[in-house]
């Protein structure tokens, strides 16, 4: 039995301990600081010093408010175009330099991995970090969305818009009130799981609208709190083994994108268990998975864990480009009926009646359609967030700074999608802009990057664009809708959800259908 002295001893020695190692925390992160602030080779630059010091300063405003970006340009208005927003990273406000930072040519540019792990797919080739690996993954991906092989999927694409417009039809004759997001996150989801994973494993969503707007909730709350990932890393594979239920009690999207998450998994077992002999092989040769199941790249880059992490990012950002995207521009359409109008009268040169059929490539050859489609690229803010790149085998000069080879350098395209010093009236929704003269035109082409620039430049944009003229030119030579109880706070950007959603308790863009157009 321990004497009252030695028992004395053992604890005057335990807490010793334990102030020992809080010293010694609290001399590493003071040690940290005063190198952020001080001794980095980002210490000259511009910006706050709560910011240079460590991610506290951004982790208030990404997790906790979920405004950083905002706050990032509130940083340039005071600092100027170049911005030390973190201590580890640069952000340049400056339109002429986006080229810049998003090279291609064969010039170097790695993700950050600290910025792209929150996505929970770290073997993706989104979130892939080193170059060269990410191109060659690219190059197994890239031609399975080209421009021809979207063609090829036009008759798939076009029968999910009729099912499309048989909802909208549906709903007239109910007198429902329709949520565009909701309803377009069904187009969205089931083209992309169709070309995913085949046509048996569609998640016919467009019989199921009620799914897909819990569905985009969850991959848009998902979002969100994903970016409390990249400083909690460790989170996903906690919450993984958590039964689903037990997660629904604490947050009820993040048990619905775990949920997802199984699905894709399923999906890619279907992969594993048949071999290249079995099963319908025609089906199977037209889907992605079959691709990244099937082609001659190293064993660990076939792997079911890098399939299903290609699966997740393939629904998440699939699903909610096109949903965002088209709910957006219908809300602005709606705003503007003048625009309709237009509309309207040059897709009847194409579809002379409401149903018609049309190609994509008919529809991108009409000028007013493809002004609406670029304008809605420009306004409806798919990407809020900044998109870090890394210099690897290059220093970068802005103006007087330079900027050492290794720094995470980013852009944010919102920016420049709403500078005035480029558009005028930035915030007002103007297919005209676009139907200037030539070289106005290319000029404002130039400053235009919904999907980034340069070899990381997003893959899916022919698969989006082909949704998006298909499922514009349908809905409105078709149908009538109006605006219910909808208003400019609805689409407007006030959280970073890696695009912009508006305030949380929005209750989406919502339509009532209230005639069908009969010639």
């Amino acid at each position: 039995m321990l004497s009252t002295t030695a028992l004395v001893e053992a604890t005057t020695a335990s807490e010793l301990a334990l102030v020992a190692i809080v010293a010694l925390i609290c001399g590493h992160i003071i040690k940290s600081v005063i190198y952020n602030l001080y001794w980095s080779p980002l210490s000259g630059f511009p910006g706050p010093k709560l910011a240079a010091a460590s991610l506290i300063y951004e982790f208030y405003y990404d997790v906790v408010k979920g405004t950083f970006p905002w706050e990032i340009q509130r940083m340039h208005n005071i600092y100027g175009p170049i911005v030390r927003i973190n201590p580890y990273e640069i952000h340049i406000n400056d339109p002429e330099y986006y080229d810049e930072i998003y090279a291609g040519g064969g010039r170097t540019r790695d993700k950050y991995d600290w910025f792209t792990r929150q996505g929970g797919s770290p073997t993706s080739t989104f979130a892939t970090g080193p170059h060269q690996l990410h191109r060659q993954r690219r190059k197994i991906l890239g031609p399975l969305f080209s421009t021809p092989s979207v063609e090829a999927l036009e008759p798939m694409i076009n029968s999910k818009v009729e099912l499309l417009c048989n909802g909208l039809r549906r709903c007239m004759h109910q007198g429902k009130i329709v949520e565009l997001g909701a309803l377009y996150m069904a187009l969205a989801l089931d083209t992309i799981t169709h070309y995913s994973f085949g046509e048996s494993q569609c998640w016919d969503c467009l019989h199921h609208e009620e799914f897909a707007a819990e569905l985009r909730t969850a991959i848009v709350d998902s979002f969100g709190l994903s970016n409390l990932a990249r400083y909690c890393p460790w989170i996903l594979n906690i919450l993984l083994p958590v039964p689903r239920s037990i997660v629904g009690i604490v947050n009820r999207s993040m048990k619905l994108w775990l949920q997802t998450m199984d699905v894709i998994r399923k999906h890619t077992h279907h992969y594993f268990n048949k071999s290249n002999d079995e099963g319908p092989k025609e089906d199977l040769t037209r889907t992605v998975f079959y691709h990244l199941r099937n082609n001659d790249a190293p064993n660990e880059e076939r792997s079911f864990g890098r399939l299903a992490d290609e699966g997740n990012i393939l629904v998440a950002a699939g699903g909610e480009v096109v949903s965002q995207y088209l709910a957006v521009v219908s809300f602005h359409l709606l705003q503007n009926p003048d625009c309709i109008q237009r509309l309207r009268k040059e897709l009847s040169n194409v579809m002379p009646n409401p149903d018609s059929a049309v190609s994509w490539k008919q529809l991108k050859q009409l000028p007013y359609l493809s002004a609406v489609v670029t304008e809605g690229f420009r306004i409806t803010a798919l990407v809020v967030t900044r998109l870090p790149r890394i210099p690897t085998s290059e220093d970068l000069v802005y103006k007087e700074w330079c900027i050492p080879r290794g720094t995470p350098v980013s852009s944010t395209s919102h920016f420049i999608h709403l500078d005035p010093t480029i558009w005028k009236d930035p915030l007002v929704f103007d297919p005209e802009r676009w139907l200037q003269d030539e070289d106005r035109t290319r000029l404002l082409h130039r400053y235009l990057v919904p999907f980034s620039r340069g070899s990381r430049q997003c893959l899916g944009i022919h698969f989006a664009n082909a949704q998006l003229y298909l499922a514009l030119a349908k809905v409105f030579r078709r149908f009538d809708l109006e605006l219910f109880d909808t208003t400019n706070a609805d689409v407007e950007h006030t959280r970073d959800c890696f695009n912009g959603q508006p305030f949380q308790a929005s209750k989406g863009i919502r339509v009532r259908v209230v005639g069908e157009c009969l010639n």
